[in-house]
C-alpha cells in the first residue's frame, strides 16, 4: 500500500494564512477507511466492538466519526466520562 500525504504543501500554506499555529489536521477519509477495514477484519466475531481511548485524542469531531461506525469509548477519568456523555455515548 502506497502512503501519500492527504494534503499538499500548497494547501498547508493556505491553511497557515487562516489559522494560527499550532493546529492539528486530521485525514477524515483515512480515518473512515481505517475504521471500516478494522470492522471488516473482525466481522467474523459478532461480539466485537472497537473502543476508542478518549485520552488519546479528545476531539469531538473525531469521536463522532467513530460513533457513526458504532465504536465505543474507553474513558479513564471523570472528565472523559463527561466528554462521552456530552456526545451521547451511554
Amino acid at each position: 500500500m502506497e502512503k501519500k500525504p492527504f494534503v499538499t504543501l500548497e494547501q498547508l500554506k493556505e491553511i497557515d494564512k487562516t489559522y494560527p499555529t499550532p493546529y492539528h489536521i486530521y485525514d477524515e477519509k483515512g480515518i473512515r477507511e481505517n475504521v471500516k477495514r478494522l470492522k471488516e477484519a473482525f466481522s467474523w466475531n459478532k461480539g466485537f466492538r472497537e473502543y476508542f481511548a478518549v485520552k488519546a485524542t479528545p476531539n469531538p469531531f473525531l469521536v463522532n466519526i467513530l460513533k457513526e461506525y458504532d465504536c465505543g469509548v474507553d474513558c479513564s477519568s471523570l472528565t472523559e466520562l463527561m466528554f462521552a456523555k456530552a456526545l451521547d455515548f451511554d
